[in-house]
C-alpha cells in the first residue's frame, strides 16, 4: 500500500517536471495538452491500480477477517469437543475406578466363599466317614444281636425239649438272684417252698 502511493507520487513529481521543461521550451498548447491528457491517463491510470489494489488489499483484510474469525470458531469447537471429551474420559475412569473397586470385592467374596465351599467339603468327608463307621458298627451289632437271639432261641428249645426250666434263686444276703436251670417238679417244689416261706 505504501509502496504504491509513494509510485503515484514520484510519477506525479516527473509529470510537473516534464510539464515545466515544456512550458520553459515554448511547446504548443496542443501538445500540451495532449501531454497534459496523456500524463492525466497515466496518472488515473495509476490512481486506478491504487484504488485496485487498495480494493484488492481490503478484499484481502477482509478474507483474512473472515478466515480468523472461522479459525477462532473452529478453536472454539474444538476446545469444546475437548472439553466433552475431558468430562467423557473422566466419567469413564471414574466408572473404570468403580467396576475395578465392584471387582475386588466380588474377588474377595469369591476367595471366601470357595474357602467356605472347602470347609464344607472337609467336614462332609469327615462326616461322611464317621457315618459309614458308624454304619459298618451297627451293621456289625445286627449281625451279632441275630446271632445271640438265635443262640437264645436254641438254648430255650433245648431246655423245653429236656424237660426242664430257668428259675431264679435269690441269694441269703438280698444279692441279686442268680437263675438255675432245674427240673419242672423242682420248680414246683421250689415255689410251693417259697410261697410257704413267704
Amino acid at each position: 500500500m505504501k509502496e504504491l502511493e509513494r509510485q503515484q507520487k514520484e510519477q506525479e513529481q516527473n509529470a510537473d517536471r516534464v510539464f515545466d521543461m515544456q512550458t520553459a521550451a515554448g511547446i504548443d498548447p496542443l501538445s500540451r495538452t495532449r501531454l497534459t491528457v496523456g500524463l492525466n491517463s497515466s496518472l488515473n491510470s495509476v490512481r486506478g491500480n491504487s484504488i485496485s489494489s487498495r480494493r484488492s488489499s481490503e478484499d484481502s483484510l477482509e478474507d483474512e477477517g473472515r478466515t480468523l474469525r472461522d479459525f477462532r470458531h473452529e478453536v472454539k469447537e474444538v476446545e469444546e469437543r475437548f472439553r466433552k471429551a475431558m468430562i467423557a474420559n473422566a466419567q469413564l475412569d471414574n466408572e473404570r475406578a468403580s467396576q475395578t473397586y465392584q471387582i475386588s470385592l466380588l474377588k474377595d467374596k469369591l476367595e471366601e466363599m470357595e474357602e467356605s465351599y472347602s470347609q464344607l467339603q472337609r467336614e462332609f468327608k469327615e462326616k461322611t466317614r464317621e457315618n459309614n463307621a458308624l454304619k459298618r458298627n451297627t451293621d456289625k451289632l445286627e449281625e451279632e444281636l441275630k446271632l445271640v437271639q438265635g443262640q437264645l432261641n436254641e438254648r430255650d428249645t433245648l431246655i423245653t425239649e429236656q424237660g426242664l426250666v430257668i428259675v431264679l434263686v435269690e441269694n441269703e444276703d438280698g444279692s441279686d438272684a442268680k437263675r438255675a436251670l432245674v427240673t419242672v417238679e423242682n420248680a414246683q417244689l421250689l415255689g410251693s417252698v417259697q410261697g410257704s416261706l413267704g
